[in-house]
């Protein structure tokens, strides 16, 4: 948004925003499934997947929530205790 809409209306390059909803569609299909894939593979209780998605809604969430990711993944009872 910063960088193609603004080229959008001022240099009459539509197609900038065309190309970059795209990708941005195809990284957001991709983050969701990466989010339902750890919830699988690691036995998350239902509230993980679904905050991850709010989050995923908002602007910069997914970076807002990764602390408490990180919380979370330092109690799973199967990663490895350093001695």
């Amino acid at each position: 948004m910063g960088i193609a809409m603004p080229l959008k209306y001022v240099a009459n390059k539509p197609q900038l925003v065309h190309w970059t909803g795209w990708i941005h569609g195809i990284l957001f299909i991709v983050y969701i499934a990466l989010v339902l894939n750890a919830w699988q593979r690691h036995h998350w209780p239902i509230v993980r997947p679904f905050l991850l998605g709010v989050a995923s809604l908002l602007p910069f969430g997914p970076f807002l929530i990764e602390r408490q990711l990180i919380r979370w993944e330092g109690d799973h009872p199967t990663r490895a205790k350093a001695p």
